[in-house]
């Protein structure tokens, strides 16, 4: 992969380990990258108590990237 990517990942995930979602990170090829940590909420962030903060991030990456070349 070589699209810009953000990738949102839980610390108490209890369902796909934090370490499976580090390994995926680093496997991607593309320069422009972002990983954030989410330290209160689990599996499904987008409908935890960090929700707001994912759907923040979400549109200000997207924002910062629509119209770009390649992405």
């Amino acid at each position: 992969m070589t699209c810009p990517v953000l990738l949102f990942s839980s610390v108490v995930d209890h369902v796909v380990p934090p370490a499976n979602q580090r390994e995926i990170f680093e496997a991607i090829g593309s320069a422009d990258k972002t990983f954030v940590r989410l330290g209160e909420c689990y599996h499904v962030a987008t409908m935890d108590c960090e929700k707001d903060l994912v759907f923040a991030d979400t549109l200000e990456f997207i924002a910062a990237h629509a119209g770009s070349e390649g992405a």
